[in-house]
């Protein structure tokens, strides 16, 4: 059941506006969206084992361990502690022009941007069934990907797409990932390169964990592609 979270929308109208002067239309209207999470039960751990469904999901930060269960063919749900390559995570798309804006950072001795131009989310996946969100960026991610850092996936097949993917800028266009899941050896994997444990006071942080781990259980999470650790920037 994937009923936890849920998308709520407030919709606000008033009539009669202003109609002694004519204006057409005589109202006004506006409405607001609410993503709305549980409490958080504090009972979410970030390693060790996890059983459900007559089946048992690993969960890792340590590289060598999700290495050697892959192996052995288990189910193994991984949050790095570091990657080959990434981009650190951004919430806020950049301007218009990342090179010209780059240059400027540059010259004025200012920080450079990080460049990358929101999220675009394949909202369908099961792996999202309890974390209600859109193909696109909306606030219940600003925590998830101010905390993270985006793998650079551009070693993986052409057709290989993340589940959540960063969009990147004209210049660089790297493939980025912060949620994606392969096939490696006998093994299922699903990576999360945001480090939850940093957020585990958010309501919607835990239920995107809780969505993980509940796909990572399920017989839905089957991997069909073969991908390497090395490709996945790990």
């Amino acid at each position: 059941d994937c009923a936890y979270s849920v998308k709520l929308t407030v919709e606000l109208r008033l009539d009669g506006i202003r109609p002694e002067k004519g204006y057409l239309p005589t109202y006004t209207e506006n409405s607001y969206d609410l993503w709305v999470y549980p409490e958080n039960d504090g009972e979410y751990t970030f390693g060790g084992k996890s059983e459900k469904n007559g089946n048992t999901v690993y969960i890792t930060e340590n590289r060598e361990e999700a290495e050697r269960l892959l192996s052995a063919g288990e189910r193994v749900l991984y949050l790095p502690n570091e990657l080959r390559e990434s981009i650190e995570g951004f919430y806020c798309t950049d301007f218009w022009c990342y090179p010209m804006f780059r240059s400027i950072s540059e010259s004025m001795g200012k920080a450079v941007p990080v460049g990358t131009m929101g999220l675009l989310i394949d909202n369908k996946h099961p792996a999202l069934c309890g974390f209600a969100c859109e193909e696109y960026s909306t606030p219940q991610w600003y925590h998830i990907v101010s905390h993270s850092d985006c793998a650079v996936l551009d070693d993986t097949p052409s057709d290989y797409r993340p589940i959540v993917q960063m969009i990147d800028n004209f210049e660089r266009n790297h493939k980025l990932g912060i949620l994606f899941e392969a096939k490696v050896g006998e093994g299922r994997f699903l990576v999360c390169t945001s480090r939850l444990s940093e957020i585990s006071d958010r309501p919607e942080a835990m239920a995107f964990a809780e969505s993980l781990l509940d796909y990572a259980h399920s017989a839905d999470f089957s991997p069909v592609n073969e991908v390497s650790m090395e490709k996945l920037s790990l």
